[in-house]
């Protein structure tokens, strides 16, 4: 598959060749490849969709020495839950600390949770690794009910997530932060995050 880039991440045109990304959400790996294409050094991408793993693999192979791709679901770290239930099917799970604990640091974290952007960054221990971070967002609301999906989404008595906490809470960990809504009245965007020492490739 072909990707046409738009660049609507504002990646720069070049990224240092040891820099490491942290994909979560890949789908087909479009966002894995503008990275790659901009000189990053490696690349672990994960995605719950099997099918999605699947084309990743086939849209990455000329990058196959530079990216590691799994078929997981990538959940909060404040739980021990090794199984997620993807459209009412089971997939295996990894808690988001886990993986970055391997990590000696991430550059570049993106995020494309539908929705649990939230709890993972909200139950993480490990942001002081991580340089930049790029949210594809949904804002959230009401999470008042017993369902599985309120059950997992929600923080301590948080049961509203809005980008603009995140920003606020993004921010007392040392990060500027940026916000680019889909359409003014959309519940949906890009977040930019980053550390004075990371990538402020969105200013």
């Amino acid at each position: 598959m072909a990707f046409t880039s738009n660049n609507k991440y504002l990646l720069p045109v070049f990224l240092s060749p040891v820099s490491i990304v942290v994909d979560i959400g890949m789908e087909g790996g479009s966002f894995t490849k503008e990275c790659l294409d901009r000189g990053v050094g490696m690349v672990y991408g994960f995605d719950a969709q099997q099918k999605m793993v699947e084309l990743a693999t086939e849209n990455l192979k000329e990058y196959a020495d530079k990216v590691k791709l799994y078929h997981q679901a990538v959940v909060r770290s404040d739980e021990d839950n090794y199984q997620y239930l993807y459209n009412g099917y089971p997939v295996d799970a990894v808690r988001f600390d886990f993986i970055i604990s391997h990590l000696e640091r991430v550059d570049i974290l993106r995020l494309n949770c539908r929705g649990n952007e939230y709890p993972i960054l909200y139950t993480t221990n490990y942001l002081d690794r991580i340089n930049s971070i790029i949210v594809d967002f949904t804002e959230l609301k009401g999470l008042q009910n017993a369902s599985k999906t309120a059950s997992a989404l929600r923080v301590g008595t948080l049961n509203h997530f809005k980008i603009k906490d995140l920003q606020t809470f993004l921010e007392t960990k040392g990060f500027k932060t940026k916000v680019k809504r889909n359409n003014p009245l959309s519940k949906r965007g890009i977040l930019w995050a980053y550390r004075p020492q990371g990538f402020p490739f969105f200013i």
